[in-house]
């Protein structure tokens, strides 16, 4: 089995792949933590749905209720707890569909490697298919027949 030539072609792809990665890893790692309690409430207040609101958070909402939930949160955040504690105690009080991030752990972390996975399940299969079809491409010589038609078209213009 030979192995792939290094070409200026193959390290493209290659450092365009690198490119994607790293955008990827880093677009998964959060930002510098929240500086100050208040900016902590804006954070977890943002992942929380307004209860009255349609398609809106409860940061984003001047609605009572969405104000009562931003104190709440506050008050959480003054005991101490974790961002997923506030979270799970939301979705406890007030039913999980008031949660807008679904949680990263167990069976509904797969609504976040699911798409990863399958981008780059598709990102692979069209490579493969690409790299056949070009092979396929390259195999073929014109036969005879063939080449006596251009011939003839080439004549006739």
């Amino acid at each position: 089995m030979n192995a792939p030539k290094l070409t200026k072609r193959n390290v493209s792809w290659m450092l365009a792949a690198l490119a994607v990665v790293t955008l990827l890893v880093f677009g998964t790692v959060s930002g510098r933590p929240p500086s100050t309690n208040q900016e902590r409430v804006q954070q977890i207040a943002a992942t929380v749905k307004c209860p009255i609101c349609r398609g809106q958070s409860a940061q984003g909402s001047d609605a009572p209720s969405a104000q009562l939930l931003r104190v709440e949160i506050a008050k959480q955040v003054q005991l101490g707890r974790s961002d997923e504690q506030i979270r799970a105690y939301m979705g406890q009080r007030f039913g999980n569909q008031i949660v807008l991030t679904p949680p990263a752990a167990g069976v509904a972390g797969l609504v976040w490697i699911i798409p990863v996975v399958g981008a780059g399940l598709a990102t692979v299969l069209l490579g493969l298919a690409f790299g056949r079809w070009r092979r396929e491409a390259a195999a073929e010589v014109p036969s005879a027949l063939d080449r006596q038609l251009v011939e003839s078209a080439r004549r006739e213009s």
